[in-house]
């Protein structure tokens, strides 16, 4: 995360930098981003940058951080009440439609949650995985709860499960350059993926 004096920064440097550092990131990842396309989209100076992060890691973590504040506002909690899938599907319905106005969040969001063990050793980068995946526990810990989500299978497990089909659906939109761009578009593809998310963790 930022060291506390980047708190002073100019607002307008600090969008710069998310900006430059977001675009950076969705487009090759944690691994494969690298620090000089951002500094020079920016107007930073590498000097600067260490100066409010200690490294990629601390910038990374910034900048997916924001994005995972953004992307939780469209998954709200579980219902307490009625139909736990008709209710997933609206909340699908909501991802889908942010992810079609913000890709690039979109593919920061689900890289975060899909880290390895690895990249987790990173107390800064698990943390991040931890926040990502903790919506995703809380909807399929209500459903095993109700009995609308399989008990053979761990939470953790589910999860992946769900995340898997997640991925695998925004990765072929933007491969195929189809992002939806109409409220049944939108439609549709909340239900094929729920129904697709339905066959693997449903009893």
């Amino acid at each position: 995360m930022p060291l506390a004096r980047f708190e002073k920064l100019d607002p307008a440097r600090k969008t710069r930098l998310f900006t430059a550092s977001r675009a950076e990131f969705a487009a090759k990842g944690f691994d494969g981003a690298s620090l000089q396309p951002i500094l020079a989209a920016a107007g930073a100076s590498k000097g600067g940058l260490y100066y409010w992060f200690e490294d990629k890691t601390d910038l990374f973590a910034w900048v997916a951080g924001e994005v995972l504040t953004t992307v939780a506002t469209t998954i709200a909690e579980p219902p307490a009440k009625g139909d736990l899938w008709s209710a997933w599907e609206e909340r699908t319905k909501r991802v889908v439609a942010a992810a079609a106005a913000d890709p690039e969040a979109l593919v920061i969001a689900r890289s975060v949650a899909s880290f390895g063990p690895t990249v987790r050793e990173d107390a800064r980068l698990d943390a991040l995985v931890e926040r990502a995946r903790k919506p995703y526990e809380s909807w399929l810990t209500a459903g095993t709860a109700r009995g609308a989500v399989r008990k053979d299978l761990p939470v953790e497990l589910l999860v992946d499960l769900v995340l898997g089909v997640e991925g695998s659906v925004a990765g072929w939109l933007l491969r195929v350059d189809e992002l939806p761009d109409s409220d049944d578009a939108v439609a549709r593809i909340a239900r094929l993926e729920t129904r697709l998310v339905q066959r693997l963790v449903c009893s």
